[in-house]
């Protein structure tokens, strides 16, 4: 079982990511995550999976060119798995609205999902180890 210091430093964690995700600070994000850390946007890109922090910085950052996103996560569940190595599973909900230089210019996504966790603890400090969103539903439109 995680402590009560755990479950609120990867909360924060969390936290971090769907803010400094929507800000778009590409640094901030990418130290989010251990060096060797994947993370698969599994049904918005099948077959792709983003490797190591630079990776997941730059492979996200090109995918969210000239998008305004707010990303909303909810309801973690959380196990601890080993010393080092925990588990969370968090309730999701992103709204993004793409602009004229992106990859779908004029279009609006709202979606919602799980974003499925690994975490690692990196000289006290936890870490994504491994990152996939899994999408329930996927609602679009011309913005």
């Amino acid at each position: 079982m995680l402590s009560y210091d755990d479950r609120i430093a990867l909360q924060e964690l969390k936290a971090k990511y769907c803010r400094l995700l929507d800000t778009k600070d590409w640094d901030g994000f990418g130290r989010l995550f251990a060096p060797d850390a994947k993370l698969s946007p599994v049904d918005d890109l099948p077959g792709v999976t983003y490797e190591g922090a630079a990776g997941i910085r730059d492979g996200v950052a090109k995918a969210l060119h000239d998008v305004i996103s707010v990303h909303h996560t909810h309801l973690p569940e959380f196990s601890r798995d080993g010393a080092d190595e925990a588990t969370g599973i968090w309730a999701m909900e992103d709204m993004l609205w793409f602009g004229e230089s992106s990859s779908a210019p004029g279009m609006f996504v709202h979606g919602f999902g799980h974003y499925r966790e690994r975490y690692r603890l990196v000289q006290g400090r936890w870490l994504f180890q491994n990152v996939e969103l899994h999408r329930l539903r996927i609602e679009t439109r011309s913005s």
